[in-house]
C-alpha cells in the first residue's frame, strides 16, 4: 500500500526537458500526420515497460532530409521518476537519439528524470531509413518504502526507505488515529533508512506509516513521502484434536490434527514422533506433542499436546426380555451395565432406543423377533448381542353356546368353540367357575339363571370374554275338576285345566277310549257322548300333564264313569273271492234278553235277513261294512257295523339282478294281493337242485348261465297263485401282471395280462404296496419306489358286468450307491488327488468312472489328476453297484491362477522418495483371487519392504535390479526382477521483470532451471496462485489481479519442472507477487429528485480507500477536490458528473453519474397592494416558476371587468378607465398554463389599500 503524497493535476501537458528533467510546457510534438503515432498508458504501474513493432514515417520536431520519425502520447503513473526510450530488432546504426516534447535531443537507453505532477508527454524519434523495429519504453520509480509486512504482536520485523537521503528520513504513523499515535512501535523514527518495528498485544489489525525525506536521484533533494502498512496478527495458537483420544479395542489407529489460527503461511508442524504434516495417524497410548512455527520470524513456536488411550474389552452384554409376551403388553428389555456407557438397541419394526432398559409399552405382534444391543463407551462400540422376543397372539374370543332356555331340575349345556391349544375359563351367576371347554350344570334351579362368560387362553394370552344368557323355566302345576259319572249315549260337556304357571298348555291322555272319549288331547276335554259296550259300569282314568314354556309339570288324574248297554256283535267265514261268507251272531245283552236281529249285507239301509245266524254270496273280492242291529227285551238297542272281507287271489312276481360267479343271487319278492297277505312262499331255482320256502332267498349258482326261475305264492286265506322268470349268472375275470425288479432310482413297469370269458375288462385298480389304497386305475401303470426293500403290489381287474379279481406279485427294490468323493483346490501345475468315498446300503460298488470336467476321465476308484489351465472344473463321478445301479456326483474343482507379477516404476530419481507401484495381475476369471503379500528387494543391497506400494529412495544414481515376490489369497506365489535406473533431478530457478504493482498487474517470468550430468529439462509447470498455470519455459503477460478495494494482495509462484527422465523438483517463492488495491470509485447525490427550486445537490463520496479527490460536477466547469462538495445548480436540465479517485498507492479509479434538475411549475398571488406610486408594492401581479401563458382578470364586487392582461408581464397598477378607484377588495380571476402546457385556474380576493 504505497502513495506519493504529491500535487496530483488533471489535464494533458506538453513537456519542456530541462537539465535532464521533464517539466510542463505547451508545445507539441510538431508532427505531421502520416507519422505513425500511438497512445501509451502506463499509469497503472510506475515501475513497468512497453514494446511495439513499427515503421517510421513523415517528420517531427522540424525533421527534414532522409528522417523518418515515429512518435508516442505517453501517460505513466504519478510514482514513476524517470523515463527510457530505446530501439531494437535492429538496433540503429551510429548515433540515436530520442526527444520529449521536441526537446533536447537524448542518447537512447540513457533515462530521464520526471518531476512530480506530470504525467503525460510527447516522445519523438527520428532517423534515416524506415526499418520494422521495435521500440521500447520503461518508467521506474527509484524511490521507495518497503513493502508491506506482517508482524505478529510482540514479535519484531524491518522496515526500510531506497532513494531518500538517510538524514532527511522521518518516520511516523498515520492510520488509524491521529498523526504519530504509533510511532512507539518503531525504534528509529528518525535520520534512519531502516527502523524496527514491534506490535503490542492491544494493536490494531493494521497500522499505515509514513516515512518521508528527499530524494537521492530525480529531482534532488526534492521532499516526498510514501507509506507502509504493518499488519499485526494475534499470537499463533495451535490446537490438537481431539485432545483425548480412545483408540477402540480392534479398529487400531487415530488421526491427530493440529488446528493452527492466526497463521502466516507456509506453516511448520514438529511432533514428538518426528512427523512435519498437520495430522498423523498414531495405534498406541500415549503423550502426543506438538510444535508448530510460520513464515513471521522473531515469536516463539506454538504448541499443543493430546493424550491417547487403549480402554479394556468390553465384558458380554446378556441382554434379557421379559417375554414371552401377549399383544398389547409392555415389552422390557435390558442389558448389563457397562461403567460410563450408552446403549444402542435395534430391533423389529426400525426400532431404536439408546436406554439400557428400554420398553415398548403396546406391543404388536409384529415386534416379535431379534432384538441387538451394543455399548459404546468413549466411542468404542462393544460387539453386538442379541435376545429373541416372542410376541404371541392374543386368541379371538370364542364363539359361546348352549342348551337354554331349560327347566327346573334339569342340566344346562355351556358350549364354546374349539380354539387350538387353548385353556378355557367360565364364570357365571350362582358361584359358577369352570376350566372346562363344555361344562354342564347338573339339577339347574331358579338361581342359575344369568349370563355366564368365557374366556380363552392360548400361550399365556387370554381372549376377551364371550357372554351368554342362560334362562331356567319353572316347573308347571294343574288343577283338576271334579270327576265325571255319565250314563252310556250321554253328552259329556267341555271340561277346562287351569296351573299355576302363566300360559300353561294341557295334554292329556285317556286310559279307556271305549267310553266314547279320545285317547288323548291338548287343552281341556271337548265334548263328547259317553259309550260303554261292556256288561258293567267302566271307568276311565284320564291323566293331565302341563306345560309352560316348554317344561313339563307333574301328571294328575280324574276319573269318568260309563253305565253299561247291550252291545251288538257277529263273527263271519274268511273265504276267496266266488264263495258264500256266513254270519254268526255274538251280541251280549249285559243283562238282558236279545229278542231281535236285522242285517243289512251291504250297510245300504236295506235289512237284507232278520235270522239270528245268516249267510251272503259277495260279488268280488273286496271288504263289505255289514250291520247287525239288536234289541234286548229291555228295550234297549245297539247295532254294529263290522267290515266282512272275501279275500282275493294273490299275484306271484319276484325280482332278482344278474350276478358274477360265486355271487348270491339275491331273489325279492314281489307278489301283491288286494287284501290280506301271502303267508307261504315256493321257490324253485331252475338249476334242478335250488328251493326255498322264504318270502326273499339268496342262492349262489355253481356254474355260469341263464336260469327259469318259478315262485308260488299263498295268502293268509290259503288263495294261491304261481310266477315263472329268468336271470343270468355272469363268468368272473382272471386278474393277472407283469413286473420287473429295478435299482431304487428306477420306474417299475407293471403291465395288465388279466382275462375274462364271454366278456371284457373295463376297469382296474393298483394298489403298489399292498396298503389298501389305490395308487392308479390304467390298465398299465408304473411306479417309482421310495426305498429298497421287496414290495408286493396289488391288481384288482373288472369286468364290463361289474366281475371282479384280485392278484398280488413281488417287487425287488436295490439299493442306490450314494456317490462321493473329496478333494483339495490347488493352485495351477499342481496335482489333485480325487479321494472316493462313495458308500451302498446293500451290495457293494463295482465300477468307477470319472470325469475330470477338461475332457479327461479315469477309471481308478481314486485317482489324481493336473490340470493344464486355471478355471473352475466340473468333475464328476459315476459309480455303478453290482445290480447294476449307478449314482452320480458333481463337484466344482477350483485351479486357482498364478499371479502375473510386474511392478513401476524403472526410471527413478536420485535421492527422491520414489512411490513404487505393484502392477501384479491375477486372473479374476473364474475364482476370486488377490494379493495378499508383497516382498520386495531393490537390489541395492540394503532396501527391502512388504508393502503394496512401498516408497523408497535410492541413494546413488545408477542400474539396480529389484525383485518384487507375491502370494495370492490362495497361496499361489511368483516373483519378477526389473531393471532400475536411478535418474539425476533437477534444480528450480526463475526471476521475474517485476514483483509489484496496480490491480491488474502482468509481470513476465524467466525460468534459470538447470540439472546435473545427464539430461534435459523437458517440462515446465507454473502454479501463479490465482488460478491460472502455464507449461511455457518462461511466460510472459501473467496477469494478477486483486479483487479487494482495501488490502493488498499477495501471491506465491510455484514452479515444478520436470527432466526427460520424468524426475520432477518444485520450488516456491512465498509472496513473491504483491497487487495493491484498486480503489472503487462511487458516490451518492441527495436529493435524488431535485427541480430548479430545490437545486442544492449534496455529494456524498462512497469510494473505497481514496485519499485524493477531484469532482467534475458538469455545470460550466466547476470542479473540487474536498471529499464531499454541495452546489447548487442554476438551471434545470441533465448534469453529468465525474469523480476521479485515487488512493495511496497512486492507482486510480473514475465514475460517472447522471444528476437530474427537473423544471417545476409554481405561482404566487399577492393578497393586497398600494398603489400609491411610492415604488413599494404598487402594482398587483402573479409570478412564479414553469409559467408559459398567463391571463389576469379583475372585478369589483357587483362583477364588473375593471381589469384585463394576457402577458407574463402584465401588471395591474390599481386604476379602472385611468381613474383611481376606491379602497376595497377585488375578485381576481387568474389562468396560468405550465411549462407542461397545463392550464390552471385560480380564483380570490385582493384588497387595494389607499
Amino acid at each position: 500500500m504505497k502513495t506519493i503524497y504529491s500535487l496530483l493535476f488533471f489535464g494533458v501537458f506538453l513537456l519542456l526537458f530541462t537539465d535532464n528533467n521533464l517539466q510542463a510546457q505547451t508545445q507539441s510534438c510538431g508532427c505531421d500526420n502520416t507519422v505513425p503515432t500511438f497512445t501509451i498508458n502506463l499509469s497503472a504501474n510506475p515501475d513497468t515497460s512497453y514494446a511495439i513493432q513499427a515503421t517510421r514515417n513523415g517528420y517531427c520536431c522540424s525533421a527534414s532530409g532522409p528522417d523518418r520519425c515515429i512518435s508516442f502520447n505517453i501517460t505513466v503513473s504519478p510514482g514513476a521518476n524517470q523515463v527510457n526510450f530505446d530501439v531494437f530488432n535492429p538496433a540503429p546504426p551510429g548515433g540515436a537519439f530520442y526527444q520529449v516534447g521536441c526537446g533536447t535531443p537524448t542518447s537512447l537507453g540513457t533515462p530521464l528524470c520526471i518531476d512530480t505532477g506530470v504525467v503525460n508527454f510527447c516522445v519523438t524519434y527520428c532517423k534515416s531509413g524506415n526499418d520494422n523495429a521495435t521500440y521500447v519504453i520503461t518508467t521506474t520509480k527509484t524511490y521507495g518504502a518497503s513493502d508491506d509486512i506482517t508482524v505478529r504482536e510482540g514479535c519484531s520485523n524491518e522496515l526500510n526507505v531506497k532513494g531518500l537521503i538517510e538524514s532527511t528520513v522521518t518516520w511516523n504513523s498515520i492510520f488509524p488515529g491521529n498523526y504519530g499515535d504509533f510511532n512507539n512501535y518503531l525504534s528509529c523514527t528518525s535520520q534512519c533508512d531502516t527502523t524496527i518495528v514491534t506490535p503490542v498485544p492491544t494493536a490494531p489489525p493494521y497500522v499505515d506509516f509514513q516515512v518521508c525525506g528527499n530524494l537521492t536521484t530525480c529531482s534532488t533533494g526534492m521532499f516526498i513521502c510514501d507509506t507502509v502498512r504493518v499488519y499485526t496478527l494475534p499470537e499463533l495458537v495451535v490446537n490438537v484434536t481431539p485432545q483425548n483420544v480412545v483408540i477402540c479395542p480392534g479398529t487400531g489407529s487415530a488421526v491427530l490434527t493440529a488446528s493452527v489460527t492466526n497463521a502466516h503461511p507456509p506453516i511448520n508442524y514438529m511432533w514428538n514422533t518426528g512427523a512435519t504434516t498437520p495430522s498423523i495417524t498414531v495405534t498406541s497410548a500415549g503423550t502426543y506433542f506438538v510444535s508448530v512455527t510460520d513464515t513471521l520470524s522473531g515469536c516463539p513456536a506454538a504448541s499443543d499436546t493430546a493424550y491417547v488411550i487403549n480402554p479394556p474389552p468390553f465384558p458380554p452384554l446378556n441382554p434379557t426380555n421379559n417375554g414371552p409376551l401377549c399383544v398389547g403388553d409392555s415389552l422390557s428389555l435390558g442389558v448389563d451395565t457397562v461403567p460410563g456407557a450408552t446403549y444402542a438397541w435395534f430391533g423389529p419394526n426400525g426400532f431404536t432406543s439408546s436406554s439400557q432398559y428400554p420398553s415398548i409399552p403396546i406391543v404388536p405382534l409384529n415386534a416379535t423377533g431379534s432384538y441387538a444391543v451394543l455399548a459404546i463407551v468413549n466411542g468404542c462400540y462393544s460387539d453386538t448381542f442379541y435376545t429373541n422376543v416372542v410376541i404371541n397372539q392374543i386368541p379371538f374370543a370364542p364363539i359361546a353356546t348352549t342348551n337354554a332356555p331349560v327347566c327346573e331340575g334339569t342340566n344346562i349345556q355351556l358350549f364354546a368353540s374349539n380354539v387350538a391349544n387353548g385353556t378355557y375359563s367360565w364364570t357365571g351367576v350362582n358361584g359358577f367357575t369352570s376350566t372346562q371347554q363344555n361344562p354342564t350344570i347338573a339339577n339347574a334351579n331358579m338361581l342359575d339363571t344369568g349370563f355366564y362368560s368365557v374366556s380363552v387362553t392360548v400361550n399365556g394370552c387370554t381372549s376377551a370374554n364371550t357372554d351368554i344368557y342362560v334362562e331356567v323355566h319353572p316347573t308347571p302345576q294343574v288343577i283338576l275338576p271334579p270327576n265325571i259319572i255319565v250314563c252310556h249315549g250321554a253328552v259329556v260337556p267341555q271340561t277346562n285345566f287351569s296351573g299355576t304357571v302363566n300360559n300353561t298348555t294341557y295334554n292329556w291322555t285317556n286310559s279307556n277310549p271305549n267310553i266314547g272319549l279320545q285317547v288323548n288331547g291338548n287343552g281341556g276335554i271337548p265334548p263328547f257322548t259317553a259309550n260303554n259296550t261292556g256288561t258293567a259300569s267302566v271307568t276311565s282314568t284320564v291323566t293331565v300333564t302341563p306345560t309352560a314354556n316348554g317344561c313339563p309339570g307333574p301328571s294328575n288324574n280324574f276319573y269318568i264313569t260309563v253305565d253299561a248297554t247291550p252291545a251288538a256283535n257277529f263273527s263271519y267265514t274268511n273265504v276267496c273271492e266266488g264263495t258264500q261268507t256266513s254270519f254268526t251272531d255274538l251280541s251280549q245283552s249285559n243283562g238282558g234278553t236279545i229278542v231281535s236281529w236285522a242285517w243289512d249285507f251291504t250297510n245300504d239301509g236295506v235289512i237284507d235277513n232278520n235270522n239270528q245266524n245268516s249267510s251272503n254270496g259277495f260279488p268280488t273280492a273286496g271288504t263289505y261294512n255289514t250291520q247287525l242291529h239288536i234289541a234286548t227285551s229291555l228295550g234297549c238297542k245297539d247295532s254294529i257295523i263290522i267290515p266282512v272281507v272275501v279275500d282275493p287271489i294273490p299275484v306271484a312276481n319276484f325280482v332278482a339282478d344278474a350276478v358274477c360267479l360265486n355271487q348270491l343271487t339275491n331273489f325279492i319278492d314281489s307278489s301283491s294281493i288286494t287284501t290280506g297277505g301271502i303267508v307261504n312262499w315256493q321257490w324253485d331255482f331252475g338249476d334242478n337242485s335250488g328251493t326255498s320256502t322264504t318270502p326273499n332267498p339268496s342262492y349262489t349258482y355253481n356254474l355260469p348261465g341263464t336260469y327259469n326261475v318259478n315262485l308260488t305264492v299263498i295268502s293268509d286265506s290259503g288263495c294261491i297263485n304261481t310266477y315263472t322268470s329268468s336271470i343270468d349268472v355272469y363268468d368272473n375275470p382272471v386278474a393277472n401282471f407283469t413286473a420287473n425288479n429295478a435299482c431304487l432310482a428306477d420306474v417299475v413297469q407293471l403291465n395288465d395280462i388279466s382275462t375274462v370269458n364271454n366278456s371284457s375288462i373295463v376297469s382296474w385298480a393298483w394298489d403298489y404296496e399292498n396298503d389298501g389304497v389305490i395308487d392308479d386305475t390304467n390298465q398299465t401303470t408304473q411306479n417309482l419306489y421310495q426305498s429298497a426293500g421287496v414290495y408286493n403290489p396289488l391288481l384288482i381287474v373288472y369286468s364290463a358286468q361289474g366281475c371282479a379279481d384280485t392278484v398280488l406279485k413281488t417287487v425287488t427294490i436295490h439299493p442306490m450307491p450314494e456317490a462321493e468323493f473329496t478333494f483339495n483346490n490347488q493352485c495351477y501345475g499342481t496335482s489333485i488327488p480325487f479321494v472316493d468315498g462313495t458308500t451302498i446300503t446293500s451290495g457293494n460298488v463295482a465300477n468307477w468312472q470319472w470325469y475330470f470336467g477338461d475332457g479327461n476321465t479315469s477309471i481308478q476308484q481314486s485317482p489324481q489328476h493336473n490340470y493344464n489351465a486355471e478355471g473352475i472344473y466340473s468333475t464328476t463321478l459315476v459309480v455303478t453297484s453290482n445290480n447294476g445301479c449307478k449314482d452320480t456326483i458333481k463337484h466344482f474343482v477350483e485351479v486357482w491362477p498364478i499371479p502375473v507379477v510386474n511392478f513401476s516404476p524403472t526410471e527413478v530419481c536420485f535421492n527422491i522418495p520414489t512411490q513404487f507401484t505393484d502392477l501384479t495381475t491375477i486372473s479374476n476369471n473364474f475364482t476370486q483371487n488377490n494379493i495378499v503379500s508383497w516382498n520386495w528387494d531393490f537390489g541395492d543391497n540394503s532396501g527391502t519392504s512388504a508393502q503394496q506400494n512401498p516408497i523408497y529412495q535410492y541413494n546413488s544414481e545408477g542400474k539396480f535390479y529389484a525383485t518384487l515376490t507375491v502370494v495370492s489369497n490362495n497361496g499361489c506365489a511368483n516373483s519378477q526382477t526389473l531393471e532400475i535406473n536411478v535418474n539425476p533431478i533437477p534444480h528450480v530457478d526463475f526471476i521475474a521483470d517485476i514483483t509489484q504493482g496496480c490491480s491488474p498487474l502482468t509481470i513476465n517470468f524467466t525460468d534459470n532451471s538447470t540439472i546435473d550430468t545427464i539430461g534435459n529439462i523437458s517440462s515446465w509447470h507454473w502454479d501463479f496462485d490465482n488460478g491460472n498455470t502455464s507449461a511455457a519455459q518462461s511466460p510472459g503477460g501473467v496477469v494478477f489481479n486483486n479483487p479487494s478495494h482495501t488490502n493488498t494482495a499477495y501471491y506465491n509462484v510455484i514452479l515444478s519442472v520436470t527432466s526427460d527422465k520424468g524426475c520432477t523438483i518444485t520450488d516456491s517463492m512465498s509472496q513473491m507477487i504483491t497487487v495493491f488495491p484498486k480503489p472503487f470509485a462511487d458516490f451518492a447525490s441527495s436529493p435524488e429528485e431535485a427541480n430548479i427550486y430545490d437545486s442544492e445537490i449534496t455529494f456524498t463520496d462512497l469510494s473505497i480507500v481514496a485519499n485524493q479527490w477531484l469532482w467534475d460536477i458538469g455545470d460550466k466547469g466547476t470542479t473540487f477536490t474536498n471529499q464531499h462538495p454541495v452546489h447548487h445548480y442554476t438551471d434545470s436540465g441533465d448534469y453529468y458528473v465525474s469523480l476521479f479517485i485515487e488512493n495511496t498507492f497512486g492507482c486510480k479509479d473514475t465514475v460517472q453519474k447522471k444528476v437530474r434538475i427537473e423544471p417545476a411549475f409554481a405561482l404566487w398571488i399577492p393578497n393586497a397592494f398600494t398603489p400609491d406610486s411610492d415604488n413599494k408594492n404598487d402594482h398587483f401581479f402573479a409570478k412564479g416558476y414553469g409559467i408559459d401563458e398567463i391571463e389576469t382578470l379583475i372585478f369589483d364586487r357587483w362583477g364588473e371587468l375593471i381589469f384585463e392582461g394576457n402577458q407574463l408581464d402584465s401588471q395591474w397598477d390599481g386604476r379602472y378607465k385611468n381613474g383611481e378607484i376606491k379602497q376595497d377588495v377585488y375578485v381576481y380571476k387568474i389562468r396560468a398554463k405550465d411549462i407542461f402546457g397545463k392550464w390552471h385556474e385560480y380564483i380570490g380576493k385582493v384588497t387595494v389599500v389607499i
